[in-house]
């Protein structure tokens, strides 16, 4: 079992999807073409620096748990008011766009670029906690837990594995 946590000190953003147009090419087909959105492409870039200073000498192999806090800026009309200790307990919490789906995929694609793991399809659950919250110091924080897969039946049928991977969801 491996635990790897780690903050990142950058405001969250969301994903941004690509945009496919159809151009026509000189031989009088079309094709379609992929372009990235102007600001996706500097951030990934952002987030991948950050990522570098964390990620594992070779990557993760067996699944993975992911757990993923997304702490977006605060609105500015509760940084003054009764509501700033409630939200940054976590009582109150975001339920607004962008989507979590879209932060989470955001970062798994900027991890599985920086070498964490070979393709984020590794990820079979995500922990509990992982969701948006408010802060006064927008970061990402993030934590993954590998397990190694049983390579014999002897391995498996000593179920060291399942304890070891079920004693850490407890944590």
């Amino acid at each position: 079992m491996r635990i790897i946590q780690f903050t990142i000190p950058i405001a969250p953003m969301q994903k941004h999807e690509s945009r496919s147009f159809a151009i026509k090419t000189a031989s009088g087909k079309f094709s379609t073409r992929q372009f990235k959105h102007k600001d996706q492409s500097k951030y990934e870039n952002q987030i991948m620096s950050a990522l570098i200073d964390h990620a594992p000498d070779v990557p993760l192999e067996g699944t993975i748990l992911l757990g993923v806090k997304v702490f977006v800026p605060m609105p500015k009309y509760m940084l003054n008011s009764w509501k700033r200790d409630v939200a940054e307990s976590g009582i109150i919490r975001p339920a607004s766009k962008p989507d979590l789906s879209n932060y989470i995929k955001n970062i798994e694609d900027c991890m599985t670029k920086s070498g964490f793991w070979q393709d984020d399809d590794q990820v079979v659950e995500y922990i509990t906690g992982t969701g948006k919250y408010y802060s006064i110091k927008p970061r990402w924080e993030v934590t993954l837990m590998e397990r190694k897969l049983p390579r014999t039946k002897k391995e498996y049928e000593s179920g060291e594995y399942d304890a070891v991977w079920n004693g850490m969801l407890a944590i």
